[in-house]
């Protein structure tokens, strides 16, 4: 997710560029997009555990264990999946309201280097 901005992902591929002196700047950066990535994967394994109706509008438990399907790399890819379609949509709403938390998925602290 914050590879989606060229100043972001230089943070990533870069960090000493702005670490340690800016350290509390990133992570004031960051810190949405965090929180951000946690409600999201905490919705999705929610939605996971949930009871699904079946043809007859039946509940069925779904039969989803956090520990296993994200140990495979097909169960991390589906939730990385999921989080980004969410997290950008999200975004994508709120800059149509025009409110600030469009804003958050930015990265804006220049390097230091």
């Amino acid at each position: 997710m914050l590879r989606d901005t060229a100043q972001a992902g230089a943070l990533l591929d870069e960090p000493d560029r702005w670490l340690p002196e800016r350290l509390a700047e990133v992570r004031q950066a960051i810190s949405p997009a965090v929180d951000d990535v946690v409600d999201a994967v905490n919705f999705y394994v929610e939605e996971k555990n949930s009871p699904a109706e079946d043809e007859e509008g039946a509940e069925t438990p779904e039969d989803f264990d956090p520990k296993v399907a994200f140990k495979s790399r097909a169960g991390v890819r589906e939730l990385e999946n999921a989080v980004l379609r969410s997290i950008r949509a999200d975004a994508r709403r709120a800059r149509r309201r025009d409110d600030r938390r469009g804003d958050d998925l930015a990265f804006g602290v220049a390097p230091v280097r």
